[in-house]
Formats: structure tokens, C-alpha cells, sequence
């Protein structure tokens, strides 16, 4: 998939030139991996002498690193990390900006889903290839533009001054519809958007349990998006078998190339991480959750991230023994729409009906489902059961599924029940 998409309404602002989508990655990598010509080729002789040679050796060694740092074998690392496909875009600011330092950013979401590349157009590309650096440093740079008056972004806002470098109140009208406002407001929603996304990375790291590179920290901790979301969360070393060692388990506060990570333990000591790799454990995950929330608050400790005091769930003795929970059922909502428009803003797909939320636990993924309706957007619904289902669509006992699973399932269904319509006789009761 290639696709031209331009900026905001202004056909003069293209900035976004070329995306690539390969939406069900693994699909592909299914055929490859399985086909019956890769294990007749594979048997073959000549095949085996070059795959045992020393000039695959590269490659046999990234390999190992990778399914090291992963703490997974090669085929499963890959099925998480192209869980939800790969997306690679180029993106351009036009020439006519070209003063505002736009950094080359790759990034590294945890599952691959969204790797981006941009940079400046100015005469050519210029950036490209360098590491990350802050998306927001430059917030107060000021660019000249019509009638000796300079334009800036503060807070993601579009600020002035006056030919007399007074800062202005507000942007005159006139002001607002020159080249370069609109220009700064398509930075800006970049920039949100980049925000973001480093916060949904984050998450998905923790949800999914995922062993991340010490490396990729150490890149991205210069990115005021990326360090508001993952600093101060709890962090764990993992070991090079891919274990979680909970009992090491600290706030993350500092990263240095050399130390390693700098994390506040729970006698409120800076300790250092120097391992290979690192994860974002889920809180019901953390033996000492409420030692480290106490800690927190005395700091004074606040995360961009729901972890430390994120709700969680476990099953009860009867709901163990179900392949469904009913306790969510029978929410009432006014329209259709309206549950689907609260579902968009928790962050939860809706696909078939069923509100989802996928977890990738104990080297499985699955989704969680909870029904909120599948009639017209304008009908009224009722919401049903909620379920848990593997990768083959088979509901699932729910003392089959880890811990995780089940807990970021019940937190998706009782935050959309929570947004019914309620009756007055149940708020007499």
C-alpha cells in the first residue's frame, strides 16, 4: 500500500510522501517460514554447506543476539513484534519552513507497528540517519514571517511577537492564515501525535510483556515524548533467558550509556541496571505494588502512564470455572454510537461488534472481547458477556489465561460499563 497524503487543508503543505503498510505481517512470514520448498531446499547439500559456512556466520550471530535481547526464539519474537503489521512512512516539511529543527525519528514501538522516518527537505535531505534527538527543545525558537513579526509553538500553541519583540496575547487573524502558521500548526499536530504514540508504545510494552534492548533507552531517553512515558515507571532487569527479575524491581529515573539504569528502589536507594535488557512489568505483575506506590507518593512521583496505580483484577472461584464473565452484561446505552464513540476514547478497537484488547502473555497472544453492539450506529444496545479468545478464535477458560490477560480484559469491560446510561431504578438501589 502507497499512499500521498498532504498536511491540514492547505494543498501546499505535503508532508507526508510515501507509506508502506503490510498490514498482517506475520501472514507472510507464515507462507515463507512453512512453505514445503524452504525444508527441500534446506535438505539439500549445497544448502547446508553454505548455511554452515563462515560467511553466514553475521548473520547467524544477529540472530542469536536478537532472539537474546527478546529472551524468545526468532518465530515468536517476530510474531510480537509484527503483531499489528508494519508501517513505514517518509515525511517531508515543505521548503518554504525551513527553519524549524525537524529531527529524524525512528522509532522503536515495541512491536514494530509504527517505525516512521522524517526529515527536513531543504535543498535535499538533511538529518537523515541521525540519532533521535528532542522534538521539543526548540519550542521558543521563533521564525520570522510577514510584516516583521515572529511565530513559535509554546505548549503546542501558536505564539507571537510583535516587529518590537514584545510577546502578544494572542495571533492576530491575519496572522493565523500566513504560509508559516499553518506550517507550525502542522508541526504541532505532528508532534502531538508523536506524543502520543510514545505513550501507546510504552503501554504496549508492559502489556505485552515485552524484553527491550537497554540499547533502544538509551536512544530514545533524549526525546521529551519518550521520557515522559517511560520514566518513572517500574522497570525490572531481565535476564539473558528472557526472566523478569521482579525482586530488583525500581522507578526508572535516570539512563547513562555507561551506568546503565538508574531506578529508586524500595529503600529509596539509586541503584544501577547494567543488563542487556530491560521490561515495563504489568503492576498485578509486581509482588511490592503497594511499597512502591507508598514510595511514589512520598517522592511525589507522577507517571504519564497508568501503572503504579492501574486497577487490576483477578478471578474469583466461580468465574475460574466459565469460558465467559457476565458481570458487564446488559449496560444500556441510547445509541450504538455512543458506546463506540467511548470505546475510541479509552483506546479500545471495536471489530465485529465486540469492543477488543489484545495481551500477549506466556508466549500467547489473546484478545479480549466484550460485546457492545453490532446494530445501527443510531439503535440503541445492550452490552453482553466478555470473553477471551486464542489466536484461533477459540473462547478460552478463563483459568486458562495468565493474570494479565484477565485483568486488562475486566479493567476494558467495567470502563465501558462504567459509561452506561443508568437507570433510576438503579440509582435507587
Amino acid at each position: 500500500m502507497l499512499k500521498i497524503l498532504r498536511g491540514r487543508s492547505n494543498p501546499r503543505l505535503d508532508c507526508l510522501v510515501g507509506y508502506a503498510e503490510v498490514p498482517r505481517l506475520e501472514t507472510l512470514i507464515d507462507l515463507v517460514s512453512a512453505h514445503p520448498l524452504r525444508n527441500a531446499i534446506g535438505s539439500m547439500p549445497a544448502a547446508q554447506a553454505i548455511a554452515g559456512s563462515d560467511q553466514l556466520r553475521p548473520l547467524r550471530d544477529a540472530v542469536a543476539a536478537f532472539e537474546g535481547g527478546m529472551g524468545r526464539p526468532w518465530d515468536e519474537a517476530l510474531d510480537v513484534l509484527t503483531d499489528r503489521g508494519i508501517h513505514l512512512a517518509l515525511i517531508f516539511l515543505p521548503t518554504f519552513f525551513p527553519r524549524v529543527p525537524f529531527p529524524t525519528a525512528v522509532r522503536y514501538c515495541g512491536t514494530i507497528s509504527t517505525w516512521r522516518l522524517g526529515a527536513v527537505l531543504q535543498g535535499g535531505l538533511k538529518q537523515a540517519g541521525k540519532s533521535m534527538t528532542s522534538t521539543v527543545q526548540q519550542q521558543d525558537a521563533w521564525v520570522d514571517t510577514e510584516r516583521d513579526y515572529k511565530l513559535g509553538l509554546r505548549a503546542g500553541k501558536l505564539v507571537c511577537q510583535n516587529p518590537k519583540g514584545k510577546s502578544l496575547a494572542s495571533v492576530p487573524k491575519w496572522l493565523k492564515e500566513t504560509e508559516t502558521a499553518e506550517s507550525l500548526m502542522a508541526l504541532a499536530d505532528w508532534l502531538a501525535e508523536h506524543e502520543l504514540e510514545c505513550l501507546h508504545a510504552v503501554e504496549r510494552w508492559m502489556l505485552r510483556s515485552l524484553s527491550i534492548p537497554r540499547t533502544v533507552l538509551n536512544e530514545i531517553w533524549a526525546d521529551p515524548a519518550w521520557r515522559a512515558g517511560v520514566e518513572n515507571m517500574v522497570i525490572v532487569p531481565v535476564a539473558a533467558g528472557g526472566k523478569f527479575d521482579l525482586e530488583r524491581a525500581g522507578l526508572l529515573r535516570q539512563v547513562d550509556a555507561k551506568r546503565g539504569l538508574g531506578v529508586i528502589d524500595l529503600d529509596g536507594e539509586t541503584r544501577w541496571f547494567k543488563s542487556d535488557a530491560f521490561a515495563v512489568p504489568h503492576p498485578i505483575l509486581i509482588g511490592d505494588l503497594e511499597e512502591l506506590c507508598e514510595l511514589a507518593g512520598d517522592l511525589g512521583i507522577r507517571q504519564s502512564i497508568d501503572q503504579l496505580y492501574r486497577p487490576i483484577y483477578q478471578p474469583t472461584e466461580d468465574q475460574s470455572e466459565h469460558n465467559s464473565i457476565n458481570d458487564f452484561s446488559g449496560g444500556h446505552f441510547e445509541q450504538l454510537n455512543f458506546a463506540l464513540s467511548h470505546c475510541r476514547r479509552l483506546g479500545y478497537p471495536v471489530r465485529g461488534g465486540y469492543a477488543t484488547c489484545r495481551v500477549w502473555e506466556n508466549h500467547a497472544l489473546i484478545e479480549a472481547r466484550y460485546f457492545v453492539g453490532d446494530e445501527y450506529p443510531e439503535s440503541p444496545t445492550w452490552t453482553g458477556g466478555l470473553v477471551f479468545v486464542d489466536e484461533n478464535q477459540k473462547p478460552q477458560r478463563i483459568n486458562s489465561i495468565g493474570p494479565v490477560t484477565f485483568s486488562e480484559g475486566v479493567r476494558m469491560a467495567s470502563e465501558i460499563y462504567a459509561k452506561r446510561k443508568v437507570d433510576s431504578s438503579e440509582e435507587d438501589a
